[in-house]
């Protein structure tokens, strides 16, 4: 409930046991009264509870609530895409976190609302453990870790929540691109600008990368406060696109364009 009406309804009690006091002769007065302190009282606890006392304040609950429904947004479309397109193939979600990615709770949270997405995709995950020493140097997975990964796991489409390697270097070294599509891709974050012949392949039917989620170009500052819809497609909507072989020439093209401005 909004603060403000939580604030009102309870001013409203605390008048209406002001009243009762005054009305003592009234035989209605007193479980008049005693409904508006009940009233009072938990109007107090919901406008403490709303502005942080208890938890997060209700704004910020809020603000969290809005984040997860657009990260979610983002596996469900990915998802129905795939679902419509490739619904015969081989899928593997490729957990975030190397070996012990299960250990972190939010890795978890999202390969659990991917797999709601994607019930008859199996869950794998690259073998590689960081220590805190080398996270900060080496935060996600190494081509070689990568490529031995496709290698054991022969033809699939590839959900991938753990993020290709950085270094433009290492990201060619990646055995997949020589695939010719017998294994594919689909990306929820990076950047694909460089990577769009693998969108389209030498030939139809070699395509490496099916589809890539990416955030919308020509973005206002307000457009980011603006708080996800509870309908997922419209959340999606409104902060990401769909890149598939279809629109990634053009995509390179708004890239470009809103980068020199």
């Amino acid at each position: 409930m909004p603060t403000w009406l939580v604030a009102v309804i309870t001013l409203a009690a605390f008048v209406g046991m002001i009243i009762c006091a005054t009305k003592k002769e009234n035989p209605n007065s007193k479980p008049i009264a005693a409904v508006c302190l009940l009233v009072l009282l938990a109007g107090a606890f919901m406008y403490l509870d709303n502005n942080g006392i208890f938890r997060a304040s209700k704004e910020e609950r809020d603000m969290m609530a809005s984040a997860e429904r657009f990260e979610e947004s983002r596996l469900k479309s990915l998802s129905d895409f795939i679902t419509q397109n490739y619904a015969s193939q081989k899928v593997i979600i490729v957990a975030p976190g190397g070996t012990n990615w299960e250990q972190n709770e939010y890795n978890k949270k999202r390969v659990d609302r991917l797999k709601k997405y994607l019930p008859n995709a199996e869950v794998k995950a690259l073998n590689y453990v960081r220590n805190e020493n080398e996270m900060a140097a080496m935060p996600g997975a190494t081509a070689k870790e990568f490529n031995d990964f496709f290698k054991a796991n022969g033809e699939a489409l590839f959900v991938l929540l753990e993020d290709l390697p950085f270094e433009p270097r290492e990201l060619g070294k990646l055995s997949i691109w020589k695939a010719k599509g017998k294994q594919k891709i689909a990306l929820l974050s990076g950047e694909v600008s460089s990577l769009g012949f693998y969108f389209k392949g030498a030939k139809p039917g070699e395509e490496v990368i099916v589809a890539a989620v990416v955030g919308k170009t020509g973005l206002k500052e307000a457009d980011y406060e603006k708080p996800a819809p509870e309908n997922l497609d419209e959340a999606f909507g409104m902060r990401y696109v769909m890149i598939t072989s279809k629109n990634i020439d053009q995509y390179i093209k708004n890239t470009a364009y809103f980068s020199q401005r």
